[in-house]
């Protein structure tokens, strides 16, 4: 559970490799840097929110992970 209208999503993969991020509030692309960490910030909607970032790296091999977070507006 989270309090903030947006998350950084971030993480280590192949380098070079291209990221797509999918949550509830819209795709984005983020690229691998040459150690293969990656970062972006991704927009929340309030209550359950799925997000799945999947990697392709440079010989086309793909892996998926999927978070759930969910955000709401009031501290509990």
């Amino acid at each position: 559970m989270v309090y903030d209208s947006s998350i950084l999503v971030s993480g280590r993969t192949a380098p070079g490799s291209t990221l797509l991020i999918a949550a509830n509030t819209g795709d984005f692309v983020a690229e691998a840097n040459l150690s293969g960490d990656f970062s972006k910030i991704v927009n929340l909607s309030p209550g359950l929110n799925q997000i799945t970032i999947s990697s392709v790296d440079l010989s086309g091999n793909t892996q998926t992970v999927e978070k759930q977070v969910y955000y709401s507006k009031e501290k509990l």
